[in-house]
């Protein structure tokens, strides 16, 4: 869905498009609205369109680790903050939370893949059951 809106500081009225998972991309001016319209235009009529990386970090918000598990415990995660950092460096190192790649030391995890790992995680019942 398309909306307006007014920023603060800005000369124009901006434009959003709000994805059906509420995900709010900011599309722009008028202007560079008309410059999307064109492309997908050309797309439509087959012009080719240069590929990207799903997990791009242009298009695809990132979490550091420490943002992650804030993320997890927001989520309901209610272990040891320290364990859960460990754990998510972990799944990030294995392969677990797909797209996640490591940017100058500090990992950066795609916050779609990481939201599926959490729940996949979270919902997982393998291990000794907790003594009382």
């Amino acid at each position: 869905m398309l909306h307006q809106v007014n920023i603060t500081g800005a000369d124009e009225t901006m434009f959003v498009w709000q994805t059906p998972d509420g995900d709010a991309l900011l599309l722009g001016t008028f202007g560079e609205c008309a410059d999307i319209a064109l492309a997908i235009t050309g797309m439509i009529n087959g012009e080719a369109v240069p590929e990207m990386s799903q997990y791009d970090a242009a298009i695809t918000p990132v979490y550091g680790v420490e943002e992650a598990a804030a993320e997890a415990q927001a989520m309901g995660y209610t272990g040891d903050p320290a364990r859960m950092l460990q754990t998510i460096r972990a799944a990030a190192r294995r392969g677990s939370i797909r797209g996640a790649s490591q940017v100058n030391g500090r990992w950066q995890l795609p916050r779609r893949t990481f939201r599926h790992w959490l729940m996949r995680h979270m919902e997982e019942t393998r291990g000794r059951p907790a003594r009382a």
